[in-house]
């Protein structure tokens, strides 16, 4: 599996974005040539772990803040009626809060941290 991420060349001062595989012997920077070993297996793997947590985060966040349009829709369609339940209200209107809660969590979570490598 390969990893993105920004990386700063220590030689010629750019910031790129790089695919790396596990496979590469070296990371080679696309502006000036100048290139370094690749990651060892333990800190590929702990990037690589990292970003699929980042990810996962996202979807998360994306179907929290879905489900909170979703549910804010539910809460004005029953607040509306001519003699509302205030009981279905209530609990739709508290999901609808708890679920934007929910979706900035996990934005937060998927937006946290960046990885920056100098090559």
């Amino acid at each position: 599996m390969a990893i993105n991420l920004v990386a700063r060349c220590s030689e010629c001062y750019g910031t790129v974005d790089l695919d790396i595989e596990a496979e590469d012997e070296e990371i080679t920077c696309p502006v000036c040539g100048h290139s370094v070993p690749n990651f060892d297996a333990d800190d590929f793997d702990r990037i690589s772990f990292h970003q699929e947590r980042t990810h996962k985060a996202t979807i998360f966040s994306g179907a929290a803040f879905g489900g909170s349009i979703v549910l804010f829709l539910i809460f004005l369609k029953f607040s509306e009626a001519a003699e509302p339940n205030q009981g279905i209200v209530m609990v739709a209107g508290l999901l609808t809060v708890a679920a934007v809660i929910a979706s900035m969590v996990f934005g937060w979570k998927a937006s946290a941290e960046d990885i920056v490598a100098e090559i």
